[in-house]
C-alpha cells in the first residue's frame, strides 16, 4: 500500500512536470507566434538596423578634356583602410610549437606592396591595439587584394586627379569635399557632379561587412564630361614662353591670353608669378592699366566716322608738348607724324590730339563698346569687370590719360577680346572656355556657338587697321615680334605701375597685343609682363613672347591650326619688301 501510494505520488509529480513542460513549450510557441505574427515587422526592422547598412556609392565626377579630347582632369576611385589587429586571427599553436601567423604575414606583405609606411604596418600587426587607421588613400586597382581581408575595413571615395600642368590646374580649379571650390570646377559643379548610388551591406556577428549579389542596389550615375576650348599643346607653349620671358627680364610675373578671334574660344590662359605658376588665373581676375595698347581703337573709331586719314600729318612738337598744363612726352621724337606713324611709333602727343576729336562722351562710348568696365561673359568665378568711370566723374586730364591707356583698369582677357574685334572684321565676341558638355556616354548636351556682343567697327576699318599694325611689327615699336615670312599685326604697351594710388618710379607693366596672321587671322595673343627689371618696353619684353608662341605653335602638330590657310598667308621675300608692307597697303587703300 505504501509502495502504491509512493508510485502514485511519483506519477502525479511526473504528470505535473509534464504539464509544466507542456505549458512552457506552449508559452514558447505562443511567444514565438506573437513575435513572428504580431511583432514580426518590428523585430525584422531591429535586425535590419543591426545587420544591414546602406553604403553610399560615390558617383564619378565628370572628366574635363581639352579641345582635342585629351583628358586634363578625371576622377579616380580610391580606398582608405582601417585595421582591427585582434580580428586578423592566428591559428592556435600546440605547446612548444614555434609561433607563426600566416594571416598577419600576408597582411604585412600586402601593406608593403601598397607602399604603406613601416610605422603603420607595425601598428596594424600590434594586437595590443584595437583599431589602426592606415594613412593615405590608394587606387582600388592596386589595393584590391586587401579589400575583404579579415580585420581590414575599407572606405571608398572619389578623388580628383589633374593630369595636366599646374597652369591648366589654375584654369580648371579645385574640388573640396566632393564639390567644386574654384575655377571651372566651381562654375560647372552642377554639370560635373554625378548622382551617388546605394548598396546594402550585411554585418556578421564578428562585425565583418559582406555584400550580396541579391541585395538591392542603385548604381551611381557619372557626371557630365566637359570639353574645354583650351588647346593643351598651345597652353604648354604659352606657359613655357611666359616663364622664359619672366626669367629673362627679372619680372614679377605675367599673363598670356590666346584666343580664336573667329569664335571667341579661349585657346590658352597662362598666369605666372616670379615663384612659379600663379595660384589663380590673374589673366581673368586681376586688372591693370593697359597703356598704349588702347591707342589703335581711337584711330579706328575716327576712321569709321570719316574724321581721320592714315596719311594725315599732325604736329608732334619734337616729342614735347604741354597739354592743358600737363607735359606730354614721346619716346620717339619727331616734329610731325602721320596718323599711321602715330600708331607705329606710339606717340602720346599725336594720340591725345586725335582723341580730342571724339570728345569725352564719344571716347567713353568707344571704350564701353569694346567691353571695358563690364564682365566678358566667360563665366569664370572671380572674374573682374575692370573699371571704366562715367564721363561725369572724369577730371580735365582723364581724357588724355585714357588715350594713353591710364585711368582705366582692364583684364588681359578684355584687351585680347578688343583686339579680336580688329582681327575678325569689327565684331566683339563673347568669349568661352567651354566648347562642349557631354553625357557620360559621350552624347553632346550643349555645344558652344559664337555669340556676337556688338559690332564695334566696320569690316573695312578693321581690315585697314590690321594693315597699319603690321607696320608696328615690321618697322615700329614691336620689331621683335616678327615671324619670318608671315605678317603679324600688333601694338605694344609700356605703362607705369601704380601702388596705393600713386605711380611707383621705375616700375612698369610691359605688354603686347598681336594678331596672327595679319591678313587671315587665326590667333589673337595678349602678353603682359609685370615689373620687368632688365628692360621695360613692351616691344622688347612682351613682343618676343608672341613670336615664341607663334613659332612653337607652327612647329607643333597638335595646336589645331588650319595649316592650309596659314600656307596661303605665307609670303615670299622680294626686293619690293624694302618698304613697310603696311605703308604700301594703306597707300593703295587711300588712293
Amino acid at each position: 500500500m505504501a509502495l502504491r501510494d509512493r508510485i502514485a505520488a511519483l506519477r502525479d509529480r511526473f504528470t505535473l512536470v509534464e504539464w509544466g513542460i507542456t505549458a512552457f513549450a506552449a508559452a514558447i510557441l505562443a511567444k514565438a507566434a506573437w513575435v513572428q505574427l504580431v511583432d514580426g515587422d518590428e523585430w525584422r526592422a531591429i535586425a535590419s538596423r543591426q545587420q544591414v547598412r546602406l553604403e553610399e556609392l560615390p558617383a564619378p565626377r565628370g572628366r574635363i578634356m581639352d579641345a582635342a579630347l585629351e583628358p586634363l582632369v578625371e576622377s579616380q576611385q580610391l580606398v582608405s583602410f582601417s585595421i582591427a589587429p585582434r580580428e586578423v586571427g592566428c591559428p592556435k599553436r600546440e605547446p612548444g610549437e614555434r609561433p607563426r601567423c600566416p594571416q598577419r604575414d600576408s597582411l604585412a606583405a600586402r601593406l608593403r606592396r601598397l607602399g604603406v609606411a613601416r610605422a603603420d604596418i607595425r601598428k596594424a600587426l600590434d594586437t595590443t591595439r584595437r583599431w589602426v587607421n592606415v594613412r593615405g588613400r590608394y587606387p582600388v586597382a592596386d589595393a584590391g587584394a586587401l579589400v575583404g581581408s579579415r580585420g581590414v575595413y575599407a572606405d571608398f571615395s572619389m578623388a580628383r586627379v589633374t593630369l595636366a600642368s599646374r597652369g591648366v590646374h589654375a584654369v580648371v580649379g579645385a574640388v573640396a569635399g566632393g564639390r567644386g571650390s574654384s575655377g571651372l570646377e566651381l562654375a560647372l559643379d552642377s554639370m560635373l557632379q554625378g548622382t551617388s548610388g546605394l548598396r546594402e551591406m550585411y554585418r556578421t556577428g564578428r562585425g565583418d561587412k559582406l555584400g550580396s549579389p541579391d541585395a538591392p542596389s542603385i548604381a551611381p550615375v557619372p557626371g557630365h564630361s566637359v570639353v574645354l576650348s583650351i588647346n593643351y599643346a598651345l597652353q604648354d607653349i604659352a606657359e613655357r614662353a611666359l616663364a622664359d620671358a619672366i626669367a629673362e627680364n627679372g619680372a614679377e610675373g605675367g599673363d598670356v591670353v590666346v584666343l580664336d578671334p573667329r569664335t571667341g574660344a579661349v585657346l590658352a590662359l597662362a598666369s605666372r608669378g616670379a615663384a612659379g605658376v600663379a595660384p589663380k588665373l590673374t589673366a581673368v581676375t586681376d586688372v591693370y592699366e593697359p597703356g598704349s595698347t588702347l591707342k589703335p581703337f581711337i584711330v579706328a573709331r575716327l576712321r569709321a566716322q570719316g574724321r581721320a586719314r592714315y596719311d594725315e600729318m599732325l604736329n608732334t612738337y619734337n616729342g614735347r608738348w604741354n597739354y592743358g598744363g600737363r607735359p606730354l612726352e614721346d619716346a620717339h621724337k619727331a616734329a610731325r607724324m602721320s596718323v599711321e606713324e602715330i600708331l607705329q611709333q606710339s606717340s602720346n602727343i599725336g594720340i591725345v590730339q586725335l582723341r580730342d576729336r571724339l570728345g569725352d562722351r564719344g571716347h567713353y562710348e568707344l571704350l564701353r563698346d569694346l567691353g571695358f568696365g563690364a564682365y566678358t561673359g566667360v563665366g569664370y568665378p572671380s572674374e573682374s569687370p575692370g573699371l571704366l568711370r562715367a564721363p561725369d566723374k572724369w577730371s580735365r586730364q582723364t581724357g588724355a590719360s585714357l588715350a594713353m591707356g591710364y585711368e582705366i583698369l582692364t583684364t588681359p582677357l578684355q584687351v585680347a577680346l578688343a583686339y579680336g574685334a580688329i582681327a575678325n572684321g569689327g565684331q566683339l565676341l563673347e568669349p568661352t572656355l567651354v566648347k562642349e558638355i557631354r553625357r557620360a556616354d559621350g552624347t553632346p548636351v550643349w555645344t558652344h556657338t559664337p555669340r556676337v556682343v556688338r559690332r564695334v567697327f566696320p569690316e573695312s576699318v578693321a581690315r585697314e587697321l590690321r594693315d597699319v599694325l603690321v607696320g608696328t611689327v615690321e618697322s615700329g615699336t614691336a620689331k621683335d615680334a616678327g615671324v619670318s615670312r608671315f605678317t603679324i599685326a600688333g601694338k605694344t604697351g609700356t605703362a607705369r605701375r601704380a601702388r596705393n594710388g600713386a605711380y611707383v618710379p621705375n616700375e612698369y607693366v610691359s605688354s603686347f597685343a598681336g594678331i596672327f596672321p595679319a591678313d587671315d587671322p587665326q590667333l589673337v595673343v595678349l602678353v603682359k609682363i609685370d615689373r620687368p627689371t632688365r628692360q621695360i618696353f613692351g616691344g622688347k619684353v612682351a613682343a618676343p613672347v608672341l613670336k615664341a608662341i607663334v613659332e612653337g605653335a607652327l612647329a607643333s602638330p597638335g595646336t589645331g591650326f588650319d595649316r592650309s590657310r596659314i600656307a596661303r598667308s605665307r609670303r615670299e621675300p622680294t626686293t619690293a619688301d624694302s618698304a613697310p608692307v603696311a605703308v604700301r597697303r594703306v597707300e593703295s587703300a587711300v588712293a
